[in-house]
């Protein structure tokens, strides 16, 4: 976010531009992708690959400067941590997770998730995968992409069935994890969360019933 970031507002789809209409950003000296840009707000992929710097050696996170460069004039610059292997599971309202049914609908209070049926829940972050997409192109549709080493999906702690957990075809730095809700899962609001080999998940609720 800033002040005259970009002369006017401007998005793109897959594969993301480093320049978009004059604007571009550098993190750790690295263009990165971007696929919105405004006045006040720029949205850009963080490539799996940049300059950082460590700040504290107890400390996974790293440190990296970042700037704006609008038809050649630089902003001022700025810093952003970054940590290596960080999973974030989308949510939204009152931290309900962006899940869908399996007829594509919104799962939230008004249309829980059933027990003993499968969901699909988006996420977002940096892990392991078979295979290595470069920053700004979509995941290929034509294969899936997994994230790497042991990953469980977790209600209330409790472990739930996966069929796939990696890049979501098509798109941009998202994935998805399929799940299927055990169909011994109570009613209510459950607390959902993903577990890899590098750490764990954000937690965000998913509503269920009973068919």
């Amino acid at each position: 976010y800033g002040t005259t970031l970009a002369a006017e507002v401007r998005f793109v789809g897959s594969p993301f531009p480093t320049t978009l209409n004059g604007t571009r950003v550098l993190v750790g000296g690295t263009a990165v992708p971007l696929s919105y840009i405004s006045p006040t707000q720029i949205n850009f992929q963080l490539p799996d690959s940049l300059s950082t710097t460590r700040t504290d050696p107890n400390d996974l996170a790293y440190m990296a400067t970042i700037r704006v460069e609008r038809d050649g004039v630089a902003s001022n610059i700025g810093y952003i941590e970054i940590r290596p292997t960080v999973l974030g599971v989308m949510s939204y309202g009152d931290n309900y997770a962006v899940a869908t049914d399996a007829a594509g609908a919104l799962i939230g209070p008004s249309n829980p998730a059933i027990a003993g049926s499968p969901v699909v829940v988006y996420f977002v972050g940096s892990a392991p995968l078979q295979e290595r997409v470069p920053a700004g192109q979509p995941a290929p549709t034509d294969r899936l992409i997994r994230i790497t080493g042991t990953v469980t999906t977790n209600l209330d702690g409790q472990a739930q069935p996966n069929t796939f957990v990696g890049l979501t075809p098509g798109g941009v730095g998202l994935y998805q994890a399929n799940v299927f809700i055990n169909g011994n899962v109570a009613e209510g609001e459950h607390l959902f969360a993903i577990t890899t080999t590098s750490g764990i998940s954000n937690s965000v609720k998913i509503p269920v019933r009973r068919r």
